[in-house]
């Protein structure tokens, strides 16, 4: 954009003469607005007196030197290469859980009292309506604690009576070995007299023959002997034979005594173990009662809690400037003869002449009162900013003024802005420490100053402006969103859905769209102010409930990849240009609210719910053309390295991937930076 360097330089010297001609101009212009030039010289003489602040004394007379050129230069934009168009999705695949079950503890923010709100009778049945179904989904899962504790005490009856029968069966064996014990001996004494029974009448028919071969001849004796022999033998082979077979006996009844023994033992052991598991299964059953009954009491604080957070409405008093700033109704009284300050002349002098008039005033009640709103409304400095701009546009029809007057209560307030002078329009310019992408910026020395206003529109080209800063004004512009506004509740109700493995699952939200309208208005800051900006209470309230009927009593991993897989399927992809015409990084907040995000939405949406729902440590992993994220899990899979710490891959825009899988692309890149997600 070319200009004459001293171009601006010599319209501001021009107007330090005032020629006939140019006297008669003016005179022509102002006669329509009813004031003349002749009007506006008296009201600026007026204007000329000591100020208040001593401050405005020394700056209205280096306003007075002269401006001098500066070049602007536009900030880089968030990504060196366009993100993927399309991403295709990877296969579904069961993977083996691992970890502890997890249960979801909601915990929300201290309720901040809200003074202003929005008495809408449809608002409050739709609230009603809302702590009516969260009341149901209370009961829902009380019912079913109460359920899981009766089929414990069921299983703990179960195993009581087992434990008796084997008890029973121990005994019983034991008895039946004694017994066993027992018959042996007794079979075997009775083996034993048969046998000597056997041997007396051997004997007895043996003194018999030898009285009757006695009698005989001596070859019959001869034969008779030999015929005892024979006899004595086949005794000896009987009872050899008969020992074998008491022997054997006697092995078989040991090794029996032994078995049932050994059995009696086993059966001891088994219902040992019975007895400690009904002894455990009674100790969880009253665990399990316990930590029904506390989470019972704490889902029946938090509706008690939201029931008692009525909004009261505001006493409003209409003042000199009245609007509407997200569903709240604001009003503010304006000093007097602030409206007579005017850019005019459109030059240098103009500039000096509009701090005049205003730092001539009163103004010392309107930035109280400016402070005062911005505190009760939990403003951060973006919030401040759009403030101070609604309220100086409707003070000032014309855009030139508007901003001077923005300028001014930015310098009170002890913002370091700055404004200059292009085209004879007024350019009004913020100091911060951190990068706004997109956006036209100039140098003061080692400061850049953002033409926030121009943010994705363009360069405004050459200005001139001044260097030195409003006396004790170097507040910087802190995008930083740590906590949100407290806005007039504008509620909408959503469901989110999705499948997995064939089944779908829906989740229901509540939103603010007083908050979602807020947060649209936001430039590109670093990524550490999305990452690090809060759901409000009433959507993760809303979120955490309808995945924790889902998690609960599953194993970590598998918990924590159904989240994933809940932010990877819930959304259409698509890039930011095709949705917004331009690059926008989104809150979480709004990631729910549009049906469409990209890669660097969901994973800002992803490590919040990781950190808040599963106290893991989480990073935003930057590559040129895309983000995912890393969890600092013990799970297996695809790594990287941040702050000396090992976290495993989890990308929210790979559809179907579990936690360890990287695109493959992305494999073998090293990531270009990453983004620490702080705890709360």
């Amino acid at each position: 954009m070319q200009q004459n360097k001293v171009g601006e330089q010599k319209l501001f010297k021009q107007f330090g003469h005032f020629s006939l001609a140019l006297a008669i101009g003016f005179t022509t212009l102002n006669a329509g607005s009813g004031q003349s030039f002749a009007d506006f010289k008296k009201s600026q003489q007026k204007s000329f007196q000591s100020y208040k602040d001593e401050r405005d004394n020394e700056f209205n007379s280096y306003l007075k030197q002269q401006f001098k050129a500066y070049e602007a230069y536009v900030s880089e934009p968030l990504y060196e290469k366009p993100k993927p168009s399309t991403i295709a999705p990877t296969k579904e695949v069961h993977i083996k859980p691992v970890g502890p079950k997890v249960s979801i503890k909601i915990q929300l923010m201290p309720l901040a009292p809200k003074n202003i709100s929005k008495a809408d009778d449809a608002k409050k049945q739709a609230a009603k309506r809302r702590l009516e179904k969260e009341a149901m989904i209370a009961k829902q899962l009380l019912e079913q604690k109460r359920k899981d504790a009766a089929k414990a005490k069921k299983d703990a009856k179960i195993a009581a009576a087992l434990l008796v029968a084997k008890d029973k069966a121990a005994a019983k064996a034991k008895e039946d070995a004694r017994k066993a014990k027992l018959a042996a001996k007794a079979k075997k004494d009775a083996e034993d007299a048969a046998a000597l029974a056997v041997a007396k009448e051997v004997a007895a028919k043996k003194a018999k023959e030898d009285e009757r071969t006695a009698r005989l001849t001596a070859q019959a004796k001869k034969d008779a002997q030999a015929q005892a022999l024979i006899v004595a033998k086949e005794a000896a082979t009987k009872k050899v034979k008969e020992d074998e077979r008491r022997a054997k006996l006697a092995a078989k009844a040991k090794k029996d005594a032994e078995i049932a023994a050994a059995l009696v033992i086993v059966k001891e052991k088994a219902a040992a173990k019975a007895k400690e598991d009904a002894r455990r299964a009674k100790l969880a059953a009253k665990k399990e009662e316990a930590a029904r009954l506390k989470e019972e009491k704490r889902l029946a604080a938090i509706i008690a809690a939201l029931k008692a957070k009525e909004k009261v409405k505001p006493k409003y008093v209409k003042k000199d400037i009245n609007f509407e700033f997200y569903g709240s109704k604001l009003g503010f009284n304006l000093p007097q003869g602030i409206k007579k300050a005017s850019f005019y002349p459109k030059n240098q002098k103009g500039i000096a002449s509009f701090f005049d008039i205003v730092a001539s005033s009163e103004y010392e009640n309107l930035i109280k009162d400016i402070k005062t709103t911005s505190k009760d409304m939990n403003l951060n400095d973006w919030g401040v900013y759009l403030l101070v701009l609604k309220l100086s546009d409707n003070i000032f029809a014309e855009a030139d003024d508007s901003k001077l007057m923005s300028w001014f209560i930015f310098n009170k307030l002890g913002y370091a802005v700055k404004v200059g002078l292009a085209k004879k329009h007024i350019v009004l310019m913020h100091y911060s420490k951190k990068i706004i992408y997109s956006t036209p910026n100039y140098s003061f020395g080692k400061r850049k100053y953002y033409v926030v206003a121009n943010y994705a529109k363009g360069s405004v080209g050459r200005l001139f402006s001044y260097k030195q800063d409003y006396p004790g004004s170097t507040k910087p512009l802190d995008l930083s969103l740590r906590e949100l506004p407290n806005l007039v509740s504008d509620t909408k109700e959503k469901t989110l859905s999705f499948k997995q493995f064939g089944k779908t699952y829906k989740v229901p939200f509540s939103y603010n769209k007083n908050l979602i309208n807020f947060m649209s208005t936001y430039p590109q800051a670093d990524y550490d102010v999305f990452f690090n900006a809060p759901l409000s209470d009433i959507t993760y309230k809303d979120i955490a409930l309808g995945l924790k009927k889902y998690v609960d009593g599953k194993k970590a991993s598998d918990a924590m990849n159904f989240v994933l897989n809940f932010v990877q399927k819930s959304f259409k992809y698509e890039r930011d240009n095709q949705q917004f015409g331009r690059e926008k990084v989104m809150f979480a907040e709004e990631t729910l609210y549009f049906d469409k995000s990209d890669c660097e939405d969901r994973a800002i949406l992803f490590s919040y719910l990781m950190k808040e729902l599963f106290h893991v440590p989480v990073v935003g992993v930057k590559y040129s053309d895309h983000m995912a994220t890393a969890l600092y899990v013990p799970i297996r899979g695809d790594k990287v390295m941040a702050n000396n710490k090992t976290f495993v891959v989890a990308d929210p825009t790979y559809i179907n991937a579990n936690i360890g899988m990287s695109m493959p692309k992305y494999r073998s890149i090293k990531p270009q930076s990453y983004i620490i997600v702080k705890k709360n």
